[in-house]
């Protein structure tokens, strides 16, 4: 049987959990998978996940193709299972290496879309360079022959390159967007796959918007297994590997990608976001503070430095954990009494597990959804942080309450409707595929 292919590039750790337990449905269904590293940024994730995950009977099948090591050499991109001979992956069948930071977007913006001679010479490049990489990718896919490419975005040379050449092909092409789904960003882009897979009402309206029929749409929820529930033990438990008395308040702050590849003003605003945590929560003492990396940020050479210095970090040490950008966020949920995010699908996950979320807003609503639309959070003006921080150093705290039925709306329109046979019906959905066809 041929094998589903999922697409990895930059190694974003939640995309790659949820193609794992979509690959173990399949598997279990007698279909094999390949991964397609497309750009090499996936490949330590895929260590750190398949090690992760506890799907071992997945993985003692060598039902897995690599594509595109940076070096291009011909290599297993992950170790052999302790006490098994047979490797989990078929060694690199060839070589993609896709790996730019070209910043178009900018380019164009300080362009103006004034069809000068330079914007033509640029674009021609572009198409240039999207013609080399359509050639290797139809290389590849010819070598590994897919029944099906499952990919979680589209705008780079490489996957835009791979779903050219699938399509080119007959292969059918299935959309598993990241976070929580495809969002408004989109509805500038071409329908660019066979099926999508949705989380919530809010992607199937965004997709409508691009022209998707109902028909092409897989309402799934997002392939992570039902969440773990909120409550005592589990709380108890983050704080006993803390060190940390039952009553002891934890106030998680989640940040914006810190790589030097994404815009400036995400960094600034995490360094004000965390001045402010340090001048009132830390400065209070009553508080301890989990500080949340941005997974992109993971394997990222630039995403590596501390968000805090160390003389910050050594003076509250007691008083302050940093995670590491590829740690799951849900535990940090359970134990967290209020959540302080920028725009970030931090919040949608915050408010699914019933914990209290503000939210400092710099307004940064291009392609994000309109959670204002159902507000099951608050909404703090970025001058105004250290007055909405002082709310909750007030004993009891001060903070206003959202009601269930506000988050129940919430996740229905907005969330990840995680449950416990996400994974396996999508899996069916692309057997499906595989099958009879699109």
């Amino acid at each position: 049987m041929r094998p589903v292919c999922f697409l990895t590039h930059t190694g974003n750790p939640g995309s790659v959990r949820r193609y794992l337990n979509t690959s173990a449905e399949l598997i279990a269904r007698g279909i094999p998978i390949g991964f397609i590293d497309v750009d090499g940024g996936g490949t330590a994730v895929l260590n750190q996940e398949v090690a992760r995950a506890a799907v071992e009977r997945c993985w003692l099948e060598e039902a897995f193709v690599s594509a595109g090591t940076p070096s291009g050499a011909s290599r297993p991109i992950v170790p052999e299972l302790p006490g098994s001979d047979r490797p989990l992956f078929r060694p690199a069948v060839g070589s993609l290496n896709f790996d730019s930071t070209f910043g178009f977007s900018d380019t164009l913006a300080g362009l103006g879309f004034d069809g000068s001679p330079l914007f033509a010479r640029l674009l021609a490049g572009h198409a240039e360079t999207f013609l080399e990489y359509l050639s290797v990718a139809r290389e590849v896919l010819g070598r590994v022959r897919p029944g099906c490419i499952v990919f979680d975005l589209c705008y780079t040379y490489g996957v835009a390159a791979l779903i050219e050449a699938a399509r080119e092909a007959g292969i059918p092409t299935v959309l598993m967007q990241h976070a929580a789904g495809v969002n408004a960003f989109y509805s500038c882009l071409p329908d660019m796959a066979d099926r999508y897979v949705a989380y919530n009402r809010y992607n199937i309206e965004c997709l409508a918007r691009m022209g998707v029929p109902p028909e092409r749409i897989w309402l799934t929820g997002a392939p992570e297994g039902a969440p773990t529930a909120r409550g005592t033990a589990e709380r108890a438990e983050v704080l006993r590997q803390l060190g940390l008395p039952e009553r002891r308040k934890i106030v998680l702050v989640a940040l914006k990608p810190a790589r030097e590849d994404f815009s400036g003003a995400l960094r600034q605003w995490n360094s004000a976001l965390l001045d402010a945590v340090e001048e009132v929560l830390l400065q209070d003492g009553r508080f301890f503070v989990v500080v949340r990396r941005h997974p992109s940020d993971a394997h990222h050479p630039s995403g590596a430095a501390l968000p805090m210095s160390a003389e910050t970090i050594a003076r509250f040490s007691e008083n302050l954990r940093i995670t590491d950008a590829e740690d799951p966020l849900e535990p940090w949920l359970h134990a967290a009494d209020a959540v302080i995010t920028l725009r970030s699908n931090t919040l949608v996950e915050a408010v699914e597990s019933g914990v209290q979320v503000f939210l400092v807003d710099h307004r940064d609503t291009d392609g994000w959804p309109d959670w204002e639309r159902i507000p099951a959070f608050i909404s703090v003006p970025p001058a105004q942080t250290r007055e909405y921080l002082r709310l909750l150093c007030q004993d009891p705290p001060a903070e206003p309450r959202i009601s269930p039925d506000l988050r129940r709306r919430f996740i229905e329109q907005f969330g990840l409707n995680r449950r416990s046979d996400s994974a396996a019906r999508l899996a069916a959905e692309i057997a499906h595929v595989i099958a009879v066809g699109l």
